[in-house]
């Protein structure tokens, strides 16, 4: 943590760089609404929980405060891997049929509440 502290400006403190690297980056959310990481060294695809954690939070916000407008839909609308339709803004845990899901849809499939509306 001296080595940290001491280290200078992040960008060339050396242990900071050496961390980043072993550990990657907290998942970053930019003023344009954008997430992103800074992967660690030994990254791999079955390492996406890290991706997850906003939709976590739509989720809990969604079974705490009822139907809840989910908040993914500007990540969603910038991923090549997801279509957005209405089912985002009024129903996202209906998409856990789809073939590409969204990150909400996926983690709603696996917590097994497939089936499962959270209001009418």
């Amino acid at each position: 943590m001296l080595d940290i502290a001491r280290g200078g400006d992040a960008l060339q403190n050396s242990s900071i760089l050496k961390c980043i690297r072993l550990i990657g980056s907290p998942i970053i959310k930019d003023s344009k609404d954008e997430f992103w990481i800074i992967p660690p060294i030994s990254y791999t695809i079955e390492n996406y929980w890290l991706e997850m954690f906003p939709a976590i939070e739509e989720i809990f916000k969604c079974l705490t405060e009822g139907c809840t407008i989910c908040e993914l839909l500007p990540w969603c609308i910038k991923s090549p891997q997801t279509q957005e339709d209405d089912r985002c803004i009024n129903s996202p845990w209906d998409r856990v049929k789809d073939q590409n899901m969204c990150p909400y849809a996926l983690l709603w499939k696996h917590w097994a509440l497939e089936g499962y509306t959270p209001c009418q």
